[in-house]
């Protein structure tokens, strides 16, 4: 049957980056223009129907089938729906952004296909589609006036509200605490769901991890609720939401891209925010679950059926971007001048032929898919920046311990960190001293002992991981913060000491190591384990009284304001670990 083709371009004062950051916002437009939200099933297919989405149309329950979208950045972005019921068959909808010749803004052009399910529903389909148009006119209209879309918020309890923020400003931050507080009761709702409080302290020009520290203490306070996303390190969106971390198992799926991936605590599991509901009930079904702005580092993409052919545009700027295609296959893509301006690119169910190629800017990759079952490409930015907080940064804030300590993972499994640095500090002499002073009077000099270790850990974004009699051990994202906090440790020394008479016959020694860790449950608490925790263990062995002794890396990372000097480098040969170590050994400036 013919369709019912609706076409309008509103003229914008913005420019085509401008006019495409907003346009290409599909959970803002489709709210905007009347849309609702919808709930997903994902579906097991050889074709590109790959998501079964439930909404209402016009009023109207409506069930159908989305395939993967297709764009180029700043030029267009389309998609196609197939109805399982209702008054529409299929919809196509094309946005395409252009230049004025005159260079006083863009062209913005909406065009919808809709296909009525019977002949004489054409004039109600017809109705609806112009009613749509139309509101995505006022949608685009307004972009040049700041207005949008109107902020929705949802009713909120001022009870609970006041009860949460008088437990919330008793914390350290109560300056910050107020401003978290008013963006629960007043941020639109596709502002709270979720909360991702390094991306809000970027946007804040805050500090994020004081951000991510309140809103952890937002949680006891009755605020904010915390959960879980598992994010696909592909497309970068989630792909599953746990409520705990005692939910969380080794292995996830992403179906959108097909991938199957490791939990890895620093990578895939991201802690987020959202208002708690006693406090605002902020929905979190989407408007919208494909549109270019919720991957955007994806620069264009380009759905294709078995069999068909296409073509993605690269960049008009030299560089290196990757392609991916659904189920994992990548090739580096290099925007060189004077490359060819079209490479053929096949796509098998196996490979891609080539590892990298190299194509001109702005020039062609024309793909071919013969894998047998409809895939999607994406040409993607390399070293995208993503505002995620981490399971694994969350591990090693003290807020989550202290407040959150229920928040563990499930016994036996065991998730890896690509990088940790972990420190070990010990006391020199403290056997000794409980047979001088009773065991009374030493054990509460060693509690003061880890006091002292413990405060200095945290002032440089660490964790206490454990206590081993007189031992410590602690955790840090950034190895520079462990190189500093073992600096501190042994300068300020003197200054524990002088405040506790007992102290004047121990000493101190410090040692820290980097690299991958495993993260388990143990004694219901989050431990780390693994050759990087013996090789720091085994390193501040190596330190002799105030000394700190880092792996070589490490050791790069102190700075020269740290009060240390480097003594010496040298490689041990440590019990446990096959390979001779590369250490540096550090004393107090003098």
């Amino acid at each position: 049957m013919r369709p019912v083709t609706v076409m309008q371009t509103v003229r914008c004062r913005a420019s085509r980056s401008e006019a495409w950051a907003h346009v290409s916002n599909t959970l803002r437009l489709n709210r905007a223009v009347g849309t609702s939200r919808v709930s997903v099933v994902e579906r097991e297919t050889s074709g590109l129907d790959r998501f079964e989405v439930r909404g209402r149309l016009g009023g109207i329950n409506v069930t159908y089938l989305e395939r993967p979208f297709a764009w180029s950045e700043g030029e267009f972005f389309a998609f196609e729906r197939t109805f399982l019921n209702g008054p529409a068959r299929s919809l196509k909808t094309r946005y395409a952004l252009a230049d004025v010749p005159d260079g006083s803004g863009c062209d913005v052009t909406v065009r919808v296909d809709l296909v009525p399910r019977l002949a004489l529903l054409r004039p109600i389909v017809w109705f609806a589609t112009k009613r749509t148009i139309a509101a995505v006119a006022r949608f685009l209209a307004a972009i040049d006036d700041a207005r949008l879309a109107p902020v929705v918020v949802s009713s909120t309890d001022q009870d609970a509200l006041q009860a949460a923020r008088a437990r919330l400003a008793q914390g350290p931050v109560e300056g910050l605490a107020t401003r978290l507080v008013e963006h629960v009761a007043t941020a639109d709702d596709l502002d709270l769901a979720p909360i991702r409080p390094f991306a809000l302290a970027r946007t804040w020009s805050v500090d994020r991890l004081s951000l991510l520290r309140l809103c952890l203490g937002a949680v006891p306070a009755g605020l904010l609720e915390l959960r879980w996303a598992l994010v696909c390190p592909n497309c970068l969106t989630t792909s599953q939401v746990l409520p705990s971390l005692d939910a969380l198992g080794e292995r996830a799926h992403c179906h959108a891209c097909d991938l199957r991936y490791d939990t890895d605590f620093d990578r895939a599991v991201e802690a987020q925010f959202f208002p708690h509901p006693l406090v605002r009930n902020v929905a979190v079904q989407p408007f919208c679950i494909g549109g270019p702005a919720l991957t955007p580092h994806v620069l264009a993409q380009l759905p294709l059926e078995a069999g068909a052919e296409g073509a993605l545009r690269a960049p008009a700027e030299a560089g290196r971007v990757q392609l991916f295609v659904r189920g994992g296959l990548t090739a580096w893509v290099h925007v060189t001048p004077g490359a060819p301006s079209t490479v053929d690119v096949t796509l098998t169910a196996s490979d891609l032929g080539l590892p990298e190629l190299s194509v001109e800017p702005g020039g062609t990759l024309h793909l071919r898919n013969e894998s047998g079952q409809g895939r999607h490409a994406q040409l993607q930015r390399s070293g995208w920046v993503v505002d995620a907080a981490t399971a694994h940064h969350v591990a090693t804030v003290p807020e989550f311990r202290r407040l959150l300590g229920a928040e563990a993972l499930r016994p036996g499994l065991a998730l890896r960190v690509a990088q940790v640095a972990v420190l070990f500090s010990d006391i020199c002499g403290s056997t000794a001293l409980y047979a001088r002073v009773g065991d009374a009077a030493a054990f509460g000099l060693v509690i003061d002992c880890i006091g002292y270790g413990t405060t200095i850990v945290e002032r440089h974004r660490g964790i206490l991981v454990k206590t081993i009699g007189d031992a410590l051990m602690a955790a840090f994202v950034d190895p520079k913060d462990a190189a500093a906090a073992g600096a501190e440790m042994i300068v300020r020394w003197p200054d524990f000491v002088r405040e506790h008479a007992l102290a004047s016959s121990i000493d101190l020694k410090v040692g820290a190591h980097a690299g991958p860790c495993t993260i388990v449950k143990a004694n219901e608490v989050l431990d780390y384990f693994g050759q990087t925790v013996n090789a720091a263990a085994r390193i501040q062995h190596l330190a002799g009284p105030r000394e700190l002794v880092l792996g070589e890396v490490l050791a790069e990372l102190v700075a020269d304001s740290a009060g240390v000097d480097r003594v010496e480098a040298f490689a041990a040969k440590v019990k446990g670990i096959d390979e001779p170590l590369r250490v540096v050994r550090f004393r107090p400036r003098t």
